[in-house]
């Protein structure tokens, strides 16, 4: 049978009269925002060790927002760019807005009223709203008003502040019951209703924030339009599921979209079929595989289908599309319950960047990571549930008082931890306890390193050992470059990715190296992270350069591209004139014979009342 924990009632600042507030767990940490019932600017946390909710002291107050949904955190948010808050602006203030409060899973759906958010400028307690953790951060919401939202607010939970970014592009339909997941450096906003002058109808366009320039995008796809679904990111996937279709009626399809090329693709032939009871479930990413937990019948329980049908737990199985039900359904008849995650490091995906490890969140001078540790208890993955056991359950009641947990692997899905053997190894780079070798940079600074490593992951150290050359017989060798290139180099020998904080230029240094000893890998995450972190008006050349020098001719062909769709920034930084002479003339011999200058109007200077324009060099 399951291990599921004897539910367990949570102490300390109680939500009773609270409900589909926006929660989201940081570590060991639940957050939760507004909310329907109670309407409030409240933030609370509660931990998940000594089951206790605290309250939050903040500062900025964003307006009070009905319900909300939260992402896992991303990269620090002092490194995003147009989050400070304008001199002008008293308030600290960040949050997105767009839904409207709903009733806890239990509740019928039609039984409340449709309470939303207010606009962009407004910020007052949030009813039912999409706030999502990102940068260490959280956001989205909507008001005690029955007004639809768009806005922005983000809270910063290392600083306990709110604040409002300045966001631009393509103008996003105020919305409500959407959803919003954030996978690399994007917030990607699906679905949800919305309303004109006339009438409310179902949205079916995929918005897109790109969360370092802050600037909408739109993508049109062919996912049905819904609302109350959840959105699954597993890798470079968002899988969206269930809810309501435009007629209102409970939907169980699922579809996926290809984040990396907007690609929708629909799933058929899924067997061990199974239908929602209630639009209202959670879904979470699993091993590669998507957890739901929500009412269901079946072919064989349809018969006796009723609104006191239990909660259960369904794994979709995403390589045999299988849907299979896990133990445990029973430990849910009593009462309601209104929240579920994963708890451990349910994920272990590989990042773009070679990383094997996931992020980490500092919060008060505190390292919070979804990382197996090697005391044990943090390798158990839990699943985590927030309800109300009562029988009688009179409002306004706690509809987060009770805790259940159950390990998953007594469900029979066993995760696997991420792989701890680069970090392990990159413990050794340079002690000196094991070393049998030295490794000098060019102003003579030794590194000490390990012979049987540095043969096994690079060749021409290979070659030099079994050569008898003098550097194997003195043991040591030098590598002409700079001390950060050296080190950045080998611990990629080490760890098989590049350091997290490496400078650009150490990056593009590191390029060269990589083709100067044929390491196709090392040559490829330099590239990456080169064209992803720092491509800008004034790196550009002299990343060109080194992709000239390496011989790296997709990104000598990106950095091109750059350069001509920013030509007025990069003319006016003077970073060409640096160039050497040949690197120079390469340049010139990659400009089109029939190119022309043309001017696009962009957005003028605030001192300025007419357009500037940039100068942008296309082919005639």
């Amino acid at each position: 049978m399951a291990a599921y924990s004897d539910p367990k009632q949570t102490t300390g600042d109680n939500l009773v009269g609270l409900w589909r507030p926006s929660l989201t767990r940081v570590g060991r940490k639940v957050y939760v925002f507004g909310g329907g019932g109670h309407v409030t600017t409240d933030l609370h946390a509660l931990d998940l060790d000594t089951l206790r909710w605290s309250h939050v002291q903040v500062c900025g107050i964003p307006r009070p927002r009905p319900a909300s949904l939260l992402p896992s955190p991303a990269p620090p948010i002092a490194n995003r760019r147009n989050l400070t808050p304008p001199p002008s602006d008293p308030t600290p203030l960040v949050l997105t807005t767009f839904f409207p409060v709903l009733p806890p899973v239990g509740v019928d759906e039609g039984a409340t009223s449709q309470q939303a958010i207010r606009p962009l400028c407004d910020a007052l307690p949030k009813l039912d709203h999409n706030i999502r953790l990102v940068c260490d951060s959280v956001r989205r919401g909507s008001n005690e008003f029955q007004e639809y939202c768009n806005d922005v607010v983000i809270y910063d939970l290392s600083k306990r502040t709110w604040f409002r970014p300045n966001v631009g592009g393509k103008t996003v339909a105020a919305r409500y019951l959407h959803s919003a997941v954030v996978h690399e450096n994007k917030l990607y906003v699906y679905g949800g209703f919305a309303r004109n002058t006339e009438m409310t109808y179902v949205l079916e366009e995929l918005s897109v924030l790109d969360l370092e320039s802050f600037v909408w995008s739109c993508v049109s796809t062919c996912v049905p339009a819904r609302y109350n679904h959840t959105a699954t990111v597993i890798k470079d996937k968002m899988y969206i599921y269930a809810g309501k279709d435009e007629q209102g009626n409970t939907v169980s399809d699922i579809f996926y979209v290809d984040l990396k090329t907007t690609k929708v693709v629909g799933f058929s032939g899924v067997s061990g079929e199974v239908v929602l009871l209630k639009s209202q479930h959670f879904a979470e990413a699993v091993n590669g595989n998507i957890l739901v937990f929500g009412k269901y019948i079946t072919p064989s329980t349809a018969a006796y289908l009723s609104d006191n049908q239990p909660h259960g737990l369904w794994l979709l199985d995403l390589e045999k599309l299988e849907w299979k039900r896990l133990e445990g359904s029973k430990d849910f008849a009593k009462g309601v319950w209104n929240y579920f995650t994963v708890l451990g490091n349910p994920r272990s995906s590989e990042s773009d960047d070679g990383y094997h490890t996931p992020p980490a969140t500092e919060i008060d001078g505190e390292v919070i990571r979804d990382s197996p540790c090697r005391d044990g208890a943090e390798d158990e993955v839990r699943l985590v549930f927030l309800g109300n056991v009562e029988s009688d359950r009179h409002p306004p009641y706690d509809h987060f008082r009770d805790f259940v947990s159950v390990d998953i692997a007594s469900l029979g899905v066993f995760t696997v931890p991420p792989s701890l053997l680069s970090s392990d190894l990159a413990t050794l780079l340079d002690d000196p306890t094991l070393s049998d070798f030295t490794i000098s940079a060019r102003d003579g600074a030794p590194f000490w390193v390990h012979k049987t490593i540095l043969m096994a992951r690079w060749p021409h150290f290979r070659n030099v050992c079994g050569s008898g050359m003098i550097e194997a017989s003195q043991g040591r060798m030098e590598i002409p470059e700079a001390r950060g290139v050296v080190h950045a180099f080998l611990y990629y020998m080490y760890t098989d990715t590049i350091p997290r904080d490496a400078p650009w230029d150490v990056v593009a240094d590191l390029l060269v190296l990589a083709s100067l000893y044929f390491l196709p890998r090392l040559r490829m995450l330099c590239s990456h992270r080169l064209v992803r972190r720092h491509l800008t008006t004034e790196t550009c050349a002299r990343i060109f350069e080194k992709a000239v020098v390496a011989q790296e001719h997709g990104l000598k062909a990106e950095v091109l591209r750059y350069i001509f769709q920013n030509y007025g920034p990069v003319l006016k930084s003077q970073c060409m004139d640096t160039l050497p002479a040949h690197i120079n003339d390469e340049f010139l011999a990659c400009i089109p014979e029939d190119a022309a200058l043309t001017c696009g109007e962009t957005r003028p200077p605030k001192s300025q009342s007419v357009p500037a324009v940039t100068p942008t060099v296309k082919q005639q």
